[in-house]
């Protein structure tokens, strides 16, 4: 079960880090970073749509069913999409649509991947293994990412949508072979509960622990996310301007992400998440990514042009990557275990494909205004995002409370 769930990560990671890296590096070099809240924006739009339709399809189809057919479609439209790169190329638009087809991208393989992982493993063995289960991804990363030079020398940048699409068809036959292996004994091992089952929108709305978990989720996948992804991109577009350079820089960035997230996986992810409670696991990330913005905030008072802010932002980028990955997603996921499994997969769903993106419109909205409007740098974005951070603590706080009360009946 955790060799096929590592292929699975594995085969995840290709799209994730070839389609990015064609996205980002053929979109800076077509536009601004100013422009950037636009993409937010639009695949905030976006998702919420796909979400529906995956909701709808949820109530009509078994659980495999959807999430195969989920992945099957993805390889339909990268596929789409290579032929468009191919048929147009030097278009503008279609490097713009191309990144908002990363967000959407990015989400639904996310959702099936996790979801099945949940359904797999029980809550002591998802503490232990979903730090590990995650490294495939990570040792595609790295391998990829020191590839990156060679791969764009001899393929060009757009050609490197093959090999997310490689990737796409690879996790739709190895999530086949999972279903035929275990979907049994998951529909055995399924535990009861006394939760209502109602499965209305209304009734997610109105539902306290509902709402915490679709808050939870929308910070983690939309609000803190965004916010660094800006800053990233505002220092590295200083500094790299033509999309080879811009692949090669994100190909070996990520690597070294792949690097330190591997090692963190491998020798203390686990560890950590065991050795703290769920409380202290959910409060890493702000904490070490607040360290690191009053460490920005100060440089830029005593220097105003440095390469030290860079590799601050770069730091921050790096930390948020590893984190969010190894403690802060495999924590928020522990948050389904205590529903029951008729509904996991629809308030997942819910959360990250309608919810999620919903506050993802919000906060697209704001960086706009910031960008825009008050022409913030990345120092002032640190900034705001400090005091999203201090938000979202209380946030988790509140949660915390509400989770320990449901364990308890």
């Amino acid at each position: 079960m955790v060799a096929l769930t590592l292929l699975q990560s594995i085969f995840i990671g290709l799209p994730r880090l070839f389609t990015l890296t064609v996205a980002s590096a053929l979109f800076l070099e077509n536009y601004s970073v100013q422009n950037l809240p636009y993409i937010y924006l639009v695949s905030s739009l976006f998702v919420p749509l796909v979400g529906f339709i995956h909701l709808f399809f949820e109530k009509k189809w078994a659980f495999f069913k959807v999430k195969i057919r989920t992945l099957l479609v993805l390889c339909l439209i990268s596929f789409f999409f290579i032929i468009i790169l191919w048929s147009l190329p030097n278009q503008k638009w279609t490097s713009f649509a191309l990144f908002i087809w990363f967000d959407i991208e990015y989400v639904l393989t996310h959702m099936v991947f996790w979801s099945v992982a949940n359904r797999l493993f029980t809550v002591r063995q998802n503490k232990r293994l979903f730090g590990l289960i995650g490294t495939g991804e990570i040792l595609t990363a790295i391998i990829g990412g020191f590839l990156m030079p060679y791969l764009v020398q001899f393929m060009g940048i757009s050609n490197l949508l093959f090999l997310s699409l490689g990737g796409l068809v690879l996790a739709f036959f190895n999530l086949n072979l999972i279903e035929r292996s275990f979907e049994p004994k998951v529909q055995l091992s399924e535990p009861q509960n006394n939760i209502e089952k109602n499965q209305s929108f209304i009734y997610f709305l109105k539902n306290k622990y509902f709402m915490l978990i679709f808050s939870i989720m929308t910070y983690l996948a939309y609000c803190n996310y965004f916010f660094v992804d800006n800053i990233f991109y505002y220092e590295v577009n200083k500094y790299y301007h033509n999309s080879e350079q811009l692949a090669v820089f994100m190909g070996q960035f990520l690597a070294v992400v792949g690097i330190t997230n591997f090692l963190f996986r491998a020798f203390l992810s686990g560890r950590w998440m065991m050795r703290f409670s769920w409380l202290g696991n959910m409060l890493t990330l702000p904490f070490i990514l607040g360290i690191n913005i009053l460490l920005i905030i100060i440089i830029s008072y005593f220097f105003k042009e440095t390469i030290l802010l860079f590799w601050l932002v770069i730091l921050i980028k790096l930390f948020e990557r590893i984190l969010l990955g190894s403690i802060a997603y495999p924590s928020y996921y522990i948050l389904y275990k205590p529903l029951p499994p008729t509904i996991q997969s629809r308030v997942q769903t819910f959360a990250e494909a309608i919810i999620g993106p919903i506050g993802g419109i919000l906060v697209g909205l704001l960086l706009t205004f910031l960008n825009k409007f008050l022409e913030l740098n990345s120092v002032g974005l640190s900034v705001v995002l400090f005091v999203f951070l201090l938000g979202y603590c209380f946030l988790v706080f509140i949660t915390n409370q509400e989770h320990q009360k449901l364990l308890a009946t």
